[in-house]
């Protein structure tokens, strides 16, 4: 792979539908002759969700540091024993956008394939969304029912799941995940030239047990100098991190507490080496989607204008305040509260505004921490926010 130079295309398919757990697994790779840059960032157009964010900080994990990864995660020996720290991959808002939508789209065939449902080519269908590259891989599954067991079985096949987690070639990643009758899941991988302006390559919580939860992240100077101090913020409360895999300077950190019934929001903060301090996600939190009855998986910054949060046709200020939020918008007449899943709760319903002058508050008494829509309805239009709660 690494001595193609080559213009043009070809395609090499593994597929094996043997018996055992092979069945649910196939691996797809192509070989193009031009580039594509990554990006890294928040989440945007609901990308990525927990599932996917969650797989891609556990690939990065087993990368940083194989062979400890396998012997305290993977079942079956440890299949990644003779692999070398690799360098973790950035994940790349297109290839999820492909990888989700193959998801989404084997969901609708109701089968696992690298062919999409109406008979599209995987490399046609990953390059409407990510373009030309010098290679892409793609690895698929179904069945698992999370992220952590879908990659032990990727990492323990020796069909080139394996290798494609593990080869040294790829850059961009993309993770995608849906949920019919099966959970389906995906990997697309490529390269790139672009190497990301942060230290962080996936963070994210998980289940260690029904009692316990882990918050993870991978942590990557450019340096190899490990952090000043490591930090989990949960509800406004530093906890440190304990490094567990890799070095502490290219490596997996956590932090393991009780679980709750609820949903709380958290986000990760590192001071580097040099003295930098860095945070994930850069904007907003994230939430224990998950976690008791919590549905929410992150949420952006309240002082956000609407319109950075929902697109054009809204451009409404809004600041929290005790009790509240105030709108820089006159001539609310009402507001219907929401969940940010969309479903109407019991506890939430239409509430009475007060204007005053050209601010209108919203009172938020009442209502449980999670995140939720406001629906502000003028005698012109409608504004859309999205308000977290604490």
């Amino acid at each position: 792979l690494q001595t193609f130079t080559m213009p043009g295309e070809f395609v090499v398919l593994l597929d094996h539908e043997g018996s055992g757990f092979m069945q649910n697994v196939l691996i797809a790779l192509l070989l193009s002759g031009t580039f594509v840059y990554a990006q890294q960032g928040v989440l945007r157009e609901g990308l990525p969700d927990w599932y996917e964010r969650t797989l891609y900080t556990l690939v990065n994990a087993a990368r940083m540091d194989p062979v400890s990864y396998g012997a305290a995660y993977v079942s079956g020996g440890n299949p990644v024993q003779s692999y070398t720290a690799r360098e973790p991959l950035m994940m790349h808002h297109d290839l999820n956008r492909a990888a989700r939508a193959h998801c989404e789209d084997m969901v609708s065939c109701g089968r696992m394939s690298h062919t999409s449902c109406d008979g599209t080519e995987f490399q046609d269908r990953i390059k409407r969304y990510y373009g030309a590259s010098n290679a892409q891989m793609e690895c698929v599954a179904e069945w698992y029912q999370t992220p952590a067991a879908a990659l032990s079985m990727w990492l323990n096949s020796d069909m080139g799941h394996r290798d494609a987690v593990m080869t040294e070639w790829n850059v961009d990643l993309g993770c995608g995940h849906a949920e019919g009758q099966k959970h389906y899941w995906t990997l697309d991988f490529a390269q790139s030239k672009k190497t990301q302006n942060h230290p962080y390559y996936g963070g994210t919580h998980r289940f260690s047990s029904s009692s316990q939860i882990a918050f993870l992240v991978n942590y990557s100077d450019a340096s190899g100098g490990a952090p000043q101090t490591a930090q989990v913020v949960i509800e406004g409360v530093e906890k440190q991190l304990s490094h567990i895999l890799g070095s502490s300077g290219k490596g997996t950190y956590r932090f393991e507490t009780d679980r709750r019934s609820a949903c709380r929001a958290y986000y990760f903060k590192f001071t580097d080496s040099k003295g930098d301090t860095w945070r994930l996600p850069g904007t907003g939190e994230y939430w224990t989607f998950g976690e008791g009855s919590c549905e929410d998986d992150y949420s952006s910054d309240v002082t956000m204008s609407a319109r950075e949060l929902w697109g054009a046709g809204a451009s409404c200020l809004i600041r929290y305040i005790p009790g509240g939020v105030m709108l820089s918008r006159s001539g609310i007449r009402s507001v219907e509260i929401v969940s940010a899943s969309g479903r109407i709760r019991d506890a939430v319903g239409s509430c009475a505004v007060q204007n005053h002058g050209d601010k209108t508050f919203v009172p938020l008494t009442g209502l449980g921490p999670s995140i939720y829509v406001l629906k502000a309805a003028t005698d012109y239009e409608q504004v859309v926010l999205r308000v977290v709660v604490r």
